[in-house]
């Protein structure tokens, strides 16, 4: 099992322990808007630890919102790498392109998860998504698995309640 896998199944784990499981999984979307606008911040400044911590962040909460859409995340993860790494991982990659991809990705998966019905169509989008935060991180030289593995060990410990369907840190109450 690759290491990005083992992420997955450590950050699910970490998402059922504290019921983000249950909880809405547009607030999870909004969530993810969040984190890839501040991954946008981070390009449009050359912030390298804002993208960084922000590829990783994102990574997670879309974790979380597949657990919420009860999606099996796991074979999208490994289909977007294969992807990545057979037809993009040699590619010089320019960091506004792939920002760019990443916002029209987004804006993408967020339509069909309202508009559409269709599992099949929902994990495609995913997948794309997937994709360009894959794209971004190589754009700077980073790889998504490590981004994941610092944003898991930052929230790995982390306690926090639900509070109208939205979990808030402890350091937030």
């Amino acid at each position: 099992m690759s290491k990005l896998l083992e992420l997955t199944e450590l950050i699910e784990a970490w998402a059922i322990d504290r019921d983000l499981h249950t909880a809405d999984y547009k607030k999870q979307l909004i969530k993810l808007g969040e984190e890839t606008g501040e991954l946008y911040a981070g390009v449009a400044k050359n912030n390298q630890d804002l993208i960084i911590d922000s590829i990783g962040d994102a990574y997670v909460v879309l974790t979380i919102l597949c657990l919420q859409k009860e999606f099996t995340f796991k074979p999208v993860v490994l289909k977007a790498q294969d992807s990545f790494y057979k037809n993009v991982q040699n590619d010089k990659l320019d960091p506004a392109d792939a920002a760019i991809d990443l916002l029209s990705a987004t804006g993408r998966l967020a339509t069909v998860l309202e508009k559409s019905t269709t599992v099949n169509i929902h994990l495609m989008h995913i997948e794309w998504f997937l994709g360009a935060l894959f794209e971004v991180a190589k754009s700077y030289d980073f790889d998504l698995t490590a981004c994941t593995e610092m944003a898991y060990e930052e929230i790995k410990d982390r306690k926090g309640k639900m509070i109208n369907g939205v979990f808030v840190k402890e350091e937030d109450l």
